[in-house]
């Protein structure tokens, strides 16, 4: 999932020294991997929210489509119910609702589109 590039990545993680390992700027980008591994998308966008050096910087360039993943797993978990919109900016890691609600209107189609398979994959669950 990390940039689509998993193969590569693990490439790379082979050739890590054990001094590479230690450092804080690695250490931090193999949390990032387990984390996008795993799923766990809030553990992300705090671990993006904490990047030491230009780190942010790099996750900048992806940052929107893993908000998009992040909201479609919220589609399904939270359907029935509203979500907060300073609970969502918080758990995407922006830094105001301003910034949420302005990425939300600006991926409007898509969000709609996200939303309606989420209905449509409860009914079919629940059939």
């Amino acid at each position: 999932m990390f940039c689509e590039l998993e193969a590569e990545t693990m490439t790379m993680l082979k050739t890590l020294t054990l001094d590479d390992k230690k450092t804080e700027p690695v250490q931090h980008a193999l949390k990032i991997r387990d984390s996008l591994a795993q799923g766990n998308y809030a553990r992300f966008f705090k671990l993006y929210r904490n990047a030491p050096n230009m780190g942010s910087s790099l996750i900048d360039v992806f940052i929107d489509k893993l908000r998009l993943i992040a909201l479609q797993k919220l589609a399904v978990g939270y359907l029935a119910t509203n979500i907060d919109l300073g609970f969502l900016a918080n758990l995407l890691a922006f830094d105001d609702q301003a910034q949420c609600e302005k990425f939300l209107l600006e991926q409007g189609k898509q969000l709609v589109f996200l939303m309606f398979f989420a209905r449509m994959f409860v009914h079919r669950r629940r059939a």
